[in-house]
């Protein structure tokens, strides 16, 4: 199963796109356990360190969470 979801947003202060990224995980899975946290995320930027944040989702979902940047060989044709 394939499932997408995409979000635009704006940055009000000085922070890296890995934090956002990082924020917005947290925010989206924090309420999430099992199959609702999927094993492979697609991100434009990996937060620093990635290993806490996978090792989170891994502990919402119960098993093993991929964090990926997403490239152009990932990208579907619309």
């Amino acid at each position: 199963m394939r499932g997408q979801r995409g979000w635009v947003t704006d940055k009000v202060e000085e922070i890296t796109t890995g934090a956002l990224v990082e924020h917005a995980l947290q925010q989206l899975y924090g309420e999430e356990t099992g199959d609702a946290v999927p094993k492979e995320v697609l991100v434009p930027a990996l937060p620093d360190p990635v290993e806490p944040v996978q090792e989170w989702l891994a502990g919402r979902r119960g098993s093993g969470v991929s964090l990926r940047v997403r490239s152009a060989a990932t990208r579907r044709p619309s």
